[in-house]
């Protein structure tokens, strides 16, 4: 039932956030995706662990995406701030992606092969959809996409890897000399 809810969650994030960009209402968009995000914290057994991952997860997103807007192969129709910086709504999309490493995504940590062909195909057609519904324009179509690919198919399979070892939705206790975790488990 958590994985269905997660999954859900992230579905519903993930539209409010495209959409939200495309009809003019980021904020509806962005504000439902931070209380996506809260509440999967604040389910987990272990919020702050949980809370790393996902921060992770939004830096690696705002660098890569970023990259992209500076590479001229994506343009955002929406919500760009500054120029060279992708717009929060894509980030927030990363952080509610990570939402489902340790839930409905948890069985790929193990598969880090799967994990990385799945990346390689969903996350080209992920930002495909996003442009057929407005929210974002290739430079070159081809390039773009290729591009998404590989670099999801590094870092996803990557932070899935991390995630795995800041799995807030575990119960195993963590080594209290991680410099990360340090006296900072509930």
């Amino acid at each position: 039932m958590r994985s269905a809810i997660n999954i859900i969650g992230y579905q519903i994030g993930w539209f409010a956030c495209v959409l939200g960009a495309v009809y003019d209402m980021l904020l509806a968009g962005i504000l439902l995706s931070v209380f996506i995000i809260f509440w999967h914290i604040y389910q987990a057994a272990r919020p702050r662990v949980e809370f790393i991952t996902l921060s992770l997860a939004g830096v690696v997103g705002l660098i890569w995406e970023s990259a992209l807007v500076n590479a001229n192969l994506i343009s955002y129709n929406y919500g760009m701030v500054f120029d060279d910086v992708a717009p929060l709504w894509i980030i927030m999309l990363w952080l509610l992606f990570a939402t489902t490493f340790n839930v409905s995504l948890k069985w790929l940590k193990t598969r880090l092969l799967m994990a990385t062909i799945f990346s390689a195909v969903g996350a080209p057609l992920a930002f495909y959809a996003g442009y057929r519904l407005g929210a974002l324009d290739f430079t070159n179509m081809l390039s773009a996409l290729m591009a998404q690919a590989v670099g999801y198919a590094i870092l996803v399979p990557l932070l899935l890897r991390f995630a795995q070892n800041y799995d807030g939705y575990s119960h195993n206790i963590i080594d209290d000399q991680d410099p990360l975790l340090a006296g900072k488990q509930r």
